[in-house]
């Protein structure tokens, strides 16, 4: 019931591995994924990239790393907009209670180094730290955002990610 994340670069070049143990107590308990990938926004400034919207299918995709994930969303493109991804982070945060673990997943573009780029809109850091503080304190948060610039952001995490000791950040610069 262990699993592993392998970040890729898009031409398959592994850069790291998340080995992720469950306890003996987690394998009864609800683990949810949310995979979220946006190619094109919106605001046509940007570029489209290609890849972020299958990446996320691939998140969600059952296979032998992501299988304790008894629940998955994906919201891609224009499904990925600001008030869905909220609205899924809420949902998750209802059902879910002591031991279990939520896997936020993002793949797309960074906004003036303190935000992710919802299809619609900028979603801060901020906003998704207070979604986050939804969960219980016994939930296990992990945090995959694979975007542009995204290591440029750190200095613009909010406190609550750094000073939470159930949420894991990995970050992956496109």
């Amino acid at each position: 019931d262990d699993f592993v994340f392998y970040v890729k670069f898009p031409e398959g070049t592994v850069v790291s591995r998340i080995y992720y143990r469950k306890t003996p107590s987690q394998t009864q308990n609800k683990n949810r994924l949310l995979s979220i990938g946006i190619d094109e926004y919106k605001n046509k400034i940007y570029m489209p990239d290609v890849t972020c919207s299958e990446d996320a299918r691939i998140m969600t995709t059952p296979n032998s790393y992501y299988k304790t994930f008894g629940g998955s969303s994906l919201l891609t493109n224009k499904c990925a907009n600001k008030v869905a991804i909220r609205q899924k982070i809420e949902e998750a945060a209802a059902e879910m209670g002591s031991e279990d673990s939520f896997l936020f997943y993002y793949s797309g573009r960074t906004e003036n180094n303190s935000s992710l780029l919802a299809y619609d809109m900028e979603y801060t850091f901020l906003e998704l730290a207070e979604d986050l503080g939804q969960f219980t304190d016994a939930v296990k948060i992990i945090l995959i955002l694979n975007a542009v610039d995204i290591d440029k952001c750190f200095n613009e995490l909010p406190m609550e990610f750094i000073s939470n000791p159930n949420l894991i950040v990995v970050t992956c610069s496109r």
